[in-house]
């Protein structure tokens, strides 16, 4: 019977000695090896449609050449890009090198310039996922678009150019 004791014993002890007591925040969960996170994208990605709904970057009525992003009179590199089916959007990134009010502006060529404000944050990391860049206060001036609710970044904005 000591000799279970002691098999016991040192089963006990032996198992303690392999747990951590590293409670750090760099230390996942392991059921986070299972959890598919969001990819970071900080992007907006702008829609154009007409009064009568045509995409206005795929029919050529705005040529890639005809447009120019700025941010505080500093050019932003831009891409024209096919959302999953939705059709081609203008995309550029949001820098998160400094969070809170930003705003640019997109000049048209053939159209009024129109800028889009909006105020960046940090997100709270997740056990898991993140941290994200949110989104908010946004407005557009110009011309109408669709309802955007705050959230995490990337934006996607319809913008109807009449």
């Amino acid at each position: 019977m000591s000799k279970s004791y002691l098999f016991l014993a040192m089963t006990i002890l032996l198992s303690l000695s392999c747990n951590s007591d590293d409670d750090s925040k760099d230390k996942l969960p392991e059921y986070c090896a299972t959890v598919l996170c969001a990819a970071v994208n900080n992007t907006i990605y702008l829609e154009f449609l007409n009064d009568t709904d045509e995409n206005l970057l795929e029919n050529g009525s705005i040529p890639k050449e005809s447009i120019e992003v700025t941010e505080k009179n500093k050019a932003i590199t831009f891409s024209i890009e096919t959302l999953n089916d939705e059709g081609k959007v203008l995309g550029f990134p949001v820098s998160t090198t400094t969070y809170g009010p930003k705003s640019f502006t997109i000049d048209l060529v053939g159209e009024n310039p129109f800028t889009i404000s909006l105020t960046t944050s940090l997100s709270e990391e997740s056990e898991c996922c993140g941290p994200y860049t949110i989104f908010g206060d946004i407005s557009i001036s110009t011309y109408a678009h669709d309802p955007i609710e705050p959230g995490i970044l990337p934006l996607k904005a319809t913008i109807h150019i009449d």
